[in-house]
């Protein structure tokens, strides 16, 4: 197909592969962290600096439905499809149940039987905790995988190109323009730009052109600037569940392609036991760290604004990381939940 290569070593793990998911598991809990903290005790008084830390984060799921896209698209992998599914929608019933119940003991200040039906209810209409959105719209890319792969095993470098870039002006530059007053008629049926970023995930992973470092540095510097002036002079939030802003796209790219043209490292055996068992776990972390942030602002009050808060972001961040991983790896002990974590 071009420069883009299909033949994946699939037994062989990347460990760039596994960074992406490690630096996006901690994104995704900075971002609530930032978020949650900021929506439970914001004094007024740091809006540039969590516009630029919330806008500069929103490369984390993204990254995560690229690597999807990476390894679920390749045709000469084979893909369980029943097992894709049945796995998503078990750790959707099991902790969307959960945190749905929870949530209604945080609002109602008890615990009845009446709670029960509520909270199945409320975990199919999407009422669980917001980070799970996640898992609804992975259900639908799951349902949609076995037609693209088809389709990528037969199609050209070229039609891979012209998908993207359909998705791209539809889904992202006509969108966006939209949302500033510009608005067109024209639309294609893909409502969502998460196929692009699936489909973007494939093609850049098997892209075998070298890009010029230099290219890569000056797209990052533009990038980088254009995030800072949007975030602390025009003072605009991206939109953190629709993720087709330019600037967001732009990033991820860039991220994706930096990690993977970074030249190998030889870890100890400790160190690459450790990173090797946080990128397994990115998913229960994932799914796992909403609890610690739910408890740290609901339980125990922590308000991040009596501190240094940029420093306590981090910190806490990287604690709850932690936190999330521990857990994850005790639940994997169960046969059970290492299938679906």
């Amino acid at each position: 197909m071009g420069e883009v290569s299909a033949n994946i070593n699939v037994n062989k793990r990347k460990m760039w592969i596994d960074y992406l998911r490690i630096i996006s598991a901690f994104a995704v809990i900075m971002i609530h962290v930032v978020y949650l903290g900021r929506l439970t005790f914001w004094v007024g008084t740091d809006t540039t600096i969590c516009l630029i830390f919330f806008n500069s984060l929103c490369f984390a799921v993204p990254i995560f439905v690229m690597i999807t896209g990476y390894l679920q698209l390749n045709p000469e992998k084979e893909y369980n499809f029943k097992k894709s599914i049945i796995r998503i929608v078990s750790v959707l019933c099991i902790f969307g149940v959960i945190y749905a119940w929870m949530e209604l003991i945080f609002i109602e200040h008890a615990i009845s039987f009446d709670q029960i039906g509520k909270t199945i209810i409320n975990m199919i209409q999407g009422k669980s905790w917001v980070h799970l959105w996640y898992l609804y719209m992975l259900i639908g890319l799951y349902l949609i995988i076995p037609f693209l792969r088809t389709w990528i095993k037969y199609a050209s470098e070229r039609e891979i190109k012209y998908f993207l870039i359909l998705n791209f002006v539809f889904n992202s530059v006509l969108v966006r323009l939209a949302h500033y007053g510009i608005s067109s008629a024209f639309y294609i049926q893909i409502s969502t730009i998460f196929p692009f970023y699936l489909v973007l995930g494939y093609y850049l992973g098997n892209y075998r052109k070298k890009v010029s470092g230099k290219v890569i540095g000056i797209a990052w510097c533009v990038c980088l600037v254009s995030l800072y002036i949007v975030s602390a002079y025009l003072k605009i939030l991206f939109d953190a569940y629709n993720y087709n802003n330019i600037i967001t796209i732009v990033m991820v790219i860039l991220i994706f392609l930096t990690f993977k043209t970074l030249p190998e490292v030889h870890w100890g055996r400790n160190a690459k036991a450790c990173i090797d068992s946080f990128a397994r776990c990115s998913f229960g972390i994932y799914i796992l760290h909403m609890v610690f942030v739910n408890a740290l602002y609901k339980f125990l009050k922590v308000n991040p604004y009596k501190y240094w808060t940029v420093i306590f972001w981090i910190v806490i961040s990287l604690v709850i990381f932690i936190l999330s991983w521990i857990t994850s790896l005790l639940l994997m002990k169960l046969p059970f939940f290492r299938k679906i974590l």
